[in-house]
């Protein structure tokens, strides 16, 4: 028992983990600072916020998908087209591998699961989030992060952001980085 205490503490340490009860607006600017050469809307979602994207769904396992604390979004003509969440990509001592199955080896990325049950649109998350009504482009990647998992955050925002870039889509794609650490410390 004490060795899977100490195993998941070195884990947790590995993926950057934070108590969200410890967020602030200065842990935020120094976690996003580390990405001022990218050009993104950013957001920092209040719970109510994030509640309304939970429940945009009324399944249960659609549900828990879209409450992940790291999520990757992509959308083409405002809907949406591919999905990733932490919980999808493959663990390791080391991190967690995005791109284990070549998933973003094209873009938009092959999404991690089957979409067509989601049913979602961007029209959905620009209702939340008024930010997101800027000039439409082709495409919009979405990343909800989570500082409380800083390390697979991070991983999450460079392999999205280089995704489209590799891709040379970078005039067409709005760009949002979501935060949503006040949902987690409630």
């Amino acid at each position: 028992m004490l060795y899977m205490q100490s195993c998941s503490s070195i884990l947790l340490k590995k993926y950057g983990y934070h108590d969200p009860k410890d967020f602030t607006l200065n842990s935020y600017n120094e976690f996003i600072n580390s990405f001022d050469t990218l050009t993104a809307i950013k957001i920092i979602s209040d719970t109510s916020q994030f509640k309304k994207i939970i429940n945009l769904v009324p399944d249960s396992i659609i549900k828990n998908h879209l409450g992940q604390p790291v999520q990757i979004l992509n959308f083409t003509d405002f809907n949406l087209v591919s999905f990733h969440a932490n919980c999808f990509a493959r663990g390791s001592f080391s991190g967690l591998d995005w791109n284990f199955n070549n998933d973003f080896n094209s873009f938009p990325p092959t999404s991690a699961i089957n979409i067509d049950v989601f049913k979602l649109t961007l029209n959905e998350y620009s209702n939340i989030y008024n930010e997101l009504n800027v000039a439409k482009k082709k495409y919009t990647v979405i990343v909800f992060w989570s500082w409380m998992f800083e390390n697979v955050s991070k991983d999450a925002i460079k392999i999205a952001y280089n995704n489209f870039n590799v891709a040379n889509k970078s005039d067409s794609t709005n760009f949002v980085l979501i935060n949503i650490d006040k949902y987690w410390a409630k």
